[in-house]
């Protein structure tokens, strides 16, 4: 029945949700000590943004958003750990589409060179027309447990370790998230 199907739609994000945080706590605790092991492998970024997109694409279907992606991200097969750099993604994208009421998400991702030559670095930026943050939050929202303001916990749900995985996981990876 109609009333059964929303039932248990209901019932699954709730199950979606709880295993969404229960996995950020076993990562979170993973990073705090020291446990967390990389798997470098080599991926297709493309691919791994598809996924990323995949992931979030219903609740964003849901809101009307809409989607672009700028892959100018030369060469197509990267090296590094895939599943940490989709965990990155997925956690920016769903925090876009939480924060965004309406309008649009944008993906760009591009290769940067350091000095020595040696190795490629990914730059992967995730922006939304969404609410906003006051330059105080964003000094803030990469702290564990801590979002924006009480306000926007009531609001908008959450656990404040989003954030927090994303910069742990880039630093474990020699990267940086701002």
């Amino acid at each position: 029945s109609e009333r059964g199907r929303a039932n248990l739609d209901k019932l699954s994000s709730s199950a979606a949700q709880l295993l969404q945080l229960l996995n950020d706590i076993l990562d979170f605790s993973k990073v705090e000590a020291g446990e967390l092991a990389l798997d470098n492998s080599d991926f297709d970024l493309s691919r791994l943004i598809d996924d990323a997109v995949g992931a979030v694409g219903l609740q964003a279907a849901e809101k009307g958003l809409e989607w672009s992606v700028n892959l100018d991200a030369a060469p197509a097969i990267w090296h590094g750990d895939a599943q940490r750099i989709g965990q990155i993604l997925r956690n920016l994208l769903s925090n876009a589409v939480k924060f965004t009421p309406e309008g649009s998400i944008s993906i760009q991702a591009q290769p940067l060179r350091p000095d020595d030559g040696d190795t490629a670095w990914l730059l992967l930026q995730v922006e939304d027309s969404g609410i906003g943050m006051t330059r105080e939050q964003t000094q803030k929202v990469f702290d564990a447990f801590v979002q924006g303001d009480g306000s926007l916990t009531r609001a908008y749900g959450g656990t404040g370790l989003g954030l927090s995985i994303v910069r742990s996981l880039a630093h474990c990876m020699g990267g940086e998230v701002q």
